[in-house]
């Protein structure tokens, strides 16, 4: 009997159909895990850029509370100068700024006697509307902003001819009214009806909440405290803090308070701290603490 060969014969219509499957199904497995591979990278990029974040947000966290920490050592050790009995060891009053190391790093420190300030719960209605005069208020709108702070600070329900009460406020979309009770904050003064924060800024460095009393010392006065005491009168304001310039810096007292801020700088980051205290004289209890906070950049 003759022998058939298979050989160059067509694969049947089963065979093809098989052929076909197992490509496809390679096909799809290739696929998959293609895929998989790519989720896969995907993944761990995801957590790989996830560790860089937390790694970066440690790092700053490790910084700010170094600056923290080194601009807090800085009002310590300024307080510890303050309270020196030897006066040419302790810094200056008038807000100059005088260099403290610690760490490694290097605060700059200032100390500002606040009896030259105006205290805004004590000070008297013609007394703040010079203030805002000098900070650059036209006469009236400078008399309604002082009976605006009277206004919030004083217990009474009623206001001011210029001042504001609740309905003002209400009427202005505000959804507060005034205190009716002293200041707590130098802050508070941003809520008053009318004030801007360009105002508030012009106005700060001039007020305190510490004296506890109307009344200014001139020489420890700013520029626009000054325009006040000399009614007004630039040259005179001028040759005051020129004969200021000439003298030694004051130095502290017992029975003042103080604002004692602290600025650490490094590359990419800054601290800035601000206390203020009283230096009570007693031995036991030598400062008293009104504030202690850091201050945030506007």
């Amino acid at each position: 009997m003759a022998e058939i060969s298979i050989l160059g014969r067509a694969p049947s219509p089963a065979a093809r159909a098989g052929g076909e499957g197992a490509v496809e199904q390679r096909g799809f497995a290739l696929v998959a895990v293609l895929w998989a591979g790519m989720m896969l990278a995907i993944i761990v990029a995801s957590l790989m850029a996830s560790a860089r974040s937390e790694a970066l947000i440690a790092r700053n966290r490790l910084r700010t509370a170094t600056l923290d920490a080194t601009a807090d050592a800085a009002i310590n050790a300024a307080i510890l100068r303050m309270l020196d009995p030897v006066p040419a060891q302790q810094p200056p009053a008038d807000g100059s700024a005088f260099p403290v190391p610690f760490n490694g790093r290097t605060a700059e420190v200032r100390v500002t006697d606040e009896a030259g300030k105006v205290d805004l719960n004590k000070g008297d209605g013609a007394l703040l509307t010079l203030l805002l005069r000098a900070a650059g208020l036209e006469p009236d709108a400078a008399k309604a902003m002082s009976d605006r702070i009277q206004d919030w600070r004083e217990r009474s329900s009623l206001h001011r001819l210029a001042g504001a009460g609740e309905a003002d406020y209400s009427d202005a979309g505000a959804p507060y009214g005034p205190r009716r009770g002293p200041f707590q904050t130098l802050d508070e003064l941003r809520l008053v009806l009318g004030m801007t924060p360009q105002l508030f800024d012009r106005l700060a460095p001039s007020l305190t909440l510490a004296t506890g009393t109307q009344w200014v010392e001139p020489d420890y006065a700013g520029h626009d405290v000054l325009m006040v005491l000399a009614n007004m009168d630039e040259t005179a304001v001028d040759e005051k803090l020129a004969a200021r310039a000439a003298a030694p810096p004051p130095r502290v007292q017992p029975g003042h308070a103080y604002t004692i801020e602290a600025q650490v700088d490094e590359p990419g980051g800054r601290m800035t701290k601000r206390a203020v205290i009283r230096l009570t004289g007693n031995r036991a209890a030598p400062i008293a603490v009104y504030s202690w906070e850091r201050v945030i950049a506007p």
